[in-house]
């Protein structure tokens, strides 16, 4: 009914301004971080100093990221959110062969994630980022897939659930939701940092369809967002 009608509507403006103003946020919250000193940081502020570092997906900085989030665990080692984001950091170490030992760094990648769980509560980035752990590294999409629908159920407008979620379907060789969940996370986030992984998983799912053309096109735009991740160009191999 038109009652209906109107919440949903205001259900839809709410989250387009938040997906316009949360990447300003941060953005300033990171700015704050990164002005104090080192020493001074809690943990949360050095989750938040290593977020553009995680967000580049180039092996230097991924380490830089590694290191920072470390820190942020020792300084309270039941920190959910910093675990999570360690644990993914070093499952990327491991996904893009960016170490010299991958079933070292596989093995840290799961038990963060695995401690990371414990803490998670209902902490909906935390849990995305354990899913993410696990879908890199582990062959467990059942658990990925509970932990993310555990995120989405908290918040349904959380972009990187969203993003993760495209990922699940795709590696499910589910074409159509794999797209509709990549196009919920950018349009709930249109100037996400991992907007160039939306194009990425797009391509990883039209691959699974043979559609290999848009998917080449899709590799090459992710490319165009972050020339850094290097890592995309096997994609590209991959559809030719």
């Amino acid at each position: 009914d038109a009652l209906d009608d109107l919440f949903d509507l205001q259900d839809r403006i709410a989250s387009q301004i938040a997906g316009q103003v949360l990447p300003t946020l941060r953005a300033a919250e990171i700015t704050r971080a990164v002005a104090e000193p080192f020493s001074n940081r809690t943990a949360y502020d050095l989750v938040l100093t290593a977020y553009p570092h995680f967000w580049a997906h180039e092996r230097a900085r991924n380490a830089h990221a590694l290191e920072i989030l470390g820190k942020a665990v020792d300084r309270d080692p039941e920190y959910a959110l910093a675990l999570a984001l360690c644990g993914w950091a070093q499952a990327h170490e491991a996904t893009y062969m960016w170490t010299d030992d991958p079933a070292r760094d596989r093995a840290r990648a799961i038990a963060l994630a695995d401690r990371a769980a414990t803490h998670a509560a209902d902490h909906a980035p935390t849990l995305t980022a354990v899913a993410a752990t696990l879908t890199l590294v582990t062959d467990q999409m059942d658990r990925a897939a509970h932990f993310i629908d555990r995120a989405l159920a908290i918040d349904p407008n959380n972009a990187w659930a969203w993003l993760r979620r495209g990922w699940l379907h795709g590696f499910e060789g589910d074409t159509p939701r794999a797209m509709a969940a990549f196009d919920t996370a950018t349009q709930l986030s249109p100037l996400d940092p991992f907007r160039f992984n939306c194009a990425f998983g797009r391509a990883y799912a039209l691959r699974a369809a043979d559609k290999l053309a848009e998917a080449e096109a899709l590799v090459e735009e992710g490319m165009r967002l972050n020339p850094a991740a290097t890592w995309a160009l096997r994609m590209m191999v991959a559809l030719r």
